[in-house]
This record gives C-alpha cells, structure tokens and sequence, in this order.
C-alpha cells in the first residue's frame, strides 16, 4: 500500500513525462515539475500583487518579460509559444495555451488548460 506522499510523487512523475513527452525534452520529469512549480509559485504570487493594487500593469510586464519569460525560454525554448500567462491570481499563472491544451492530455483547469505546475501536495 502507498503512502500520500508516495501517491504525490507518482502524480508528479507522471505529470513531468507528459511535459516531457510533449516538448520532445531530455529532462528528468519531477526535477522539471520542481522549476515550473517554483516559477508558478513565485508568478502567482505577482499576479496577486497586481490584483491587490501593490503593483501597477507595468510591473507585472516587467516581471514577465525580465524574469519569467527568460526562465520560460531556457526550459521550453521555442515551445514557449505554447505558453499562456494568466494574470488572474485565482488559478494557476502557467499554462499552456488553449489550443495546445486540446493536443495533451492531462492535469486542467475549469476552462480545459493544460496547467504546467499544479500542486499536487493536497491530493
């Protein structure tokens, strides 16, 4: 019998294949899910600076295009394309876009995105 957290990180191990098999990407599927969960974490984060007024929509611009994008990059290289930024605080910030989502199959939101770094701690 399985522990939760062995449950966690058979999800997570799965979850960072998908991405891997999708982008074509020679990584080890949970160390990828540990970047894009950080990056998810720190972007929602900023996501709800903006919606509680702490920054402006110019702040939010800068984070992405300075510190979020060129991280994206590294990982994704041009896959980044693939990629929506939600601004809205009350989901996840990365995603891949709508388009793409219908092309993979795995963890989404509501709305049918394929969410790149969902938190699997609870489940």
């Amino acid at each position: 019998m399985s522990t939760k957290k062995q449950r966690m990180y058979e999800r997570i191990e799965k979850h960072g294949q998908t991405i891997v098999n999708y982008f074509g990407m020679d990584i080890e599927p949970v160390a990828l899910c540990k970047k894009l969960r950080r990056l998810e974490i720190k972007s929602n984060l900023v996501m709800v600076d903006y919606c509680n007024g702490d920054i402006d929509s110019d702040g939010v611009e800068d984070y992405t295009l300075k510190d979020l994008r060129p991280k994206l990059e590294k990982i994704f290289g041009q896959g980044i394309s693939s990629i929506y930024i939600n601004h809205d605080p009350r989901g996840y910030t990365l995603k891949l876009n709508e388009i793409e989502s219908k092309r993979v199959n795995g963890y989404k939101d509501w709305g049918g995105y394929f969410i790149l770094a969902p938190d699997f701690s609870g489940a």
